[in-house]
């Protein structure tokens, strides 16, 4: 059995097939190795571990909003480029100063919308802005059809001196790529 947890659905392969909208779940509770739910009528027990299954348990009882997903904490410094408004006042809610839309200076946090190919060389001169431990997030869309293919993007950050270290969905229609410089390549500020 393979099984996967995300912010918004359950997937399960093997003797159990689910895939699965997180709020579908009903009476979840932890009983030793197991996470124990119903669905409809039918109860299913998926063997995790107990320390798996605890922490899927808290995950599917609070599941994270998207900023905390992102990392977005009070007090950092941050650009959203071509992205929705309304993703730039919900961060400025958390650091409690709105969010730049141009590259000048550092910031701890830069989202960048990439939508085609030709949009790639972006990534580079985001690196430019980013303080030492600051995070690159590339936004674009995703799915098989998609315009810009994520190896691309992963491409594009090791072009620009930066390592990938998380995958996010950002919605529905579009994934978060996270890159970082890599800690031996830092600079001190």
């Amino acid at each position: 059995m393979k099984a996967h947890l995300d912010g918004e659905r359950l997937r399960v392969s093997g003797a159990i097939r689910l895939n699965v909208a997180l709020g579908e779940l009903r009476a979840i509770e932890v009983r030793g190795d197991a996470l124990t739910f119903h669905i409809a009528d039918e109860r299913i027990d998926l063997a995790l571990g107990a320390k798996t299954a605890a922490a899927w348990a808290q995950a599917i009882a609070r599941p994270k909003s998207l900023l905390e997903k992102l990392g977005i904490k009070a007090g950092q410094r941050v650009c959203v480029l071509g992205l929705a408004d309304s993703f730039a006042a919900a961060i400025a809610k958390v650091t409690l100063v709105p969010p730049l839309s141009s590259l000048r200076g550092s910031f701890d946090a830069i989202f960048c919308a990439i939508d085609a190919e030709r949009d790639l060389g972006r990534v580079a001169r985001c690196r430019k802005h980013l303080l030492p431990a600051g995070a690159l997030w590339v936004v674009s869309p995703k799915g098989k059809g998609a315009p810009v293919h994520e190896n691309l993007v992963r491409a594009a950050f090791s072009d620009a001196g930066l390592v990938d270290t998380k995958v996010v969905s950002f919605s529905a229609t579009h994934t978060a790529v996270r890159a970082v410089i890599p800690v031996a390549a830092r600079v001190r500020t």
